[in-house]
């Protein structure tokens, strides 16, 4: 009974909190947050009918930290024109309470507070990974472009292509893991054909090789340096993506929008005392959240969502909470659905969740714990899944690692979903013969003429 009076006040609290803003549709961090990081900007978006009396020049917000004292700072805003960014001068400190006073015109002051991050997790360490990073961009990384007709290196991987029909115009995008003794990391973009139209060597594993949809640029994660990168028709490197507010960037997925915004994932490892969540929960377990953000042409953090703020801890699956490490999101995806919302996979959730983009809010989650939905044609659902995407019929695919269903195996799965009535119809499945089963990765993607391009 006490845990839960404790909750409730804490609920009553950050709704109260919300109430006290005036004018505003979006602010982040969010009223009472905790675990926010130091390097931390403040987003505000006011509600539409307030933009036009909006001057960045003489908006006033005040910012002020119990140990870091009174912040002064830029005030900018985005390309989108309806978000306000402050971009403090300085740091915050560690374990103090940030208060944010500002003012919408012709609205009432408004005054909030968020909490920084009590202490940094024992593996982040700033100094050594800025090193690494300015020494990657002092050297050249990439040996030159080759083509079909250069004799391949001897760590070049194997590719062995098996052809039984016709299959769809275009070459694939492929990215090797290295394996010390067996082949290098490359990045190899293919013909039906095991000799590739380009390599590329790489140091370090490349992940999320692909061509971005939006602009038919190509980009890729290099998992050392901790961004995406931008080649243009010569491929040459031509621009970088990274998350802003002090996260480093997650590798799983990049996907630039129309308007050149573009949507990345970040984890946040976090001291956390699992005792007074769960019994016999370590007392300061490193629990791994999940961040989302849209950054701007000027990469400027445009939108944030925080796991901390709408996910319980408890609401992973098949996961070991009285671990000393606790990954219990595990973001795998994004993606901009057909209405402008945003979708993410939590893996270790098992769970797809539907998030609105203008405040932050959920609207629907599906999948595992917290699944809102009736699954149709479907006893199994998914689990562990992998590269959710919105398809050209409105449908959704989705890479089902299957680790848990019985015995395991791996399909991709197209649903059809009613989001008013809430139940979601499988109306096509692939499971190979023999049985496939891949533990981890993965990914589903359907092709212009309809064919289905499963790895």
């Amino acid at each position: 009974m006490k845990k839960f009076t404790i909750i409730f006040v804490s609920i009553i609290l950050s709704s109260m909190a919300l109430a006290n803003l005036k004018g505003v549709e979006f602010i982040e961090p969010k009223p009472g947050a905790k675990y926010i990081n130091l390097e931390t900007t403040i987003i505000i978006k006011p509600e539409a009918k307030f933009m036009n009396l909006i001057n960045p020049a003489t908006f006033n917000i005040e910012v002020s930290g119990t140990k870091s004292g009174y912040h002064t700072g830029k005030i900018i805003l985005s390309d989108d024109g309806t978000t306000i960014i402050f971009k403090p001068d300085k740091f915050f400190s560690l374990g103090e309470k940030v208060t944010v006073n500002f003012k919408i015109p012709t609205q009432q002051k408004s005054i909030y507070e968020f909490y920084t991050k009590e202490k940094e997790p024992p593996y982040r360490k700033y100094e050594s990974f800025k090193k690494l990073m300015e020494e990657a961009e002092r050297h050249q990384l990439y040996e030159a472009m080759f083509n079909f007709r250069d004799s391949l290196p001897s760590t070049y991987p194997q590719i062995v292509v098996e052809q039984f029909g016709p299959t769809a115009p275009g070459k694939l995008f492929v990215a090797n893991f290295s394996y010390p003794g067996i082949c290098d990391a490359y990045m190899s973009i293919l013909p039906n054909s095991p000799n590739p139209f380009f390599y590329r060597y790489s140091p370090n594993n490349i992940y999320d090789f692909k061509v971005q949809k939006s602009n038919g640029k190509i980009t890729y994660c290099d998992f050392v340096k901790h961004k995406f990168y931008m080649l243009d028709t010569n491929y040459v490197i031509i621009d970088s993506f990274y998350t802003g507010n002090g996260y480093t960037t997650d590798e799983h997925d990049l996907q630039i929008l129309d308007n050149g915004h573009y949507l990345i994932l970040a984890y946040d490892p976090q001291i956390v005392n699992m005792s007074e969540i769960y019994p016999g929960g370590d007392t300061a377990a490193l629990v791994i959240g999940l961040i989302v953000q849209e950054l701007d042409n000027n990469k400027n953090v445009v939108f944030q969502w925080r796991s901390w703020d709408y996910f319980s801890i408890l609401d992973a699956s098949n996961i070991n909470f009285t671990a000393s490490e606790i990954d219990y999101v595990h973001g795998n995806a994004v993606e901009k659905d057909i209405d402008g919302n945003l979708m993410i996979s939590s893996r270790n959730m098992d769970e797809i969740t539907k998030i609105n983009r203008q405040n932050g809010n959920i609207i629907w989650r599906l999948g595992g714990k917290k699944n809102q939905f009736t699954f149709i044609n479907d006893t199994l659902g998914f689990n562990r899944q992998h590269d959710i995407r919105r398809v050209y019929n409105g449908n959704i695919t989705l890479y089902d690692n299957g680790n848990f269903h019985s015995p395991p195996f791996s399909r991709a799965v197209e649903y059809q979903i009613n989001e008013t009535a809430k139940t979601v119809t499988l109306v096509w499945e692939y499971r190979n013969n023999p049985r496939i089963y891949a533990f981890a990765m993965g990914n589903v993607q359907r092709l212009p003429n309809g064919n289905t391009l499963i790895g």
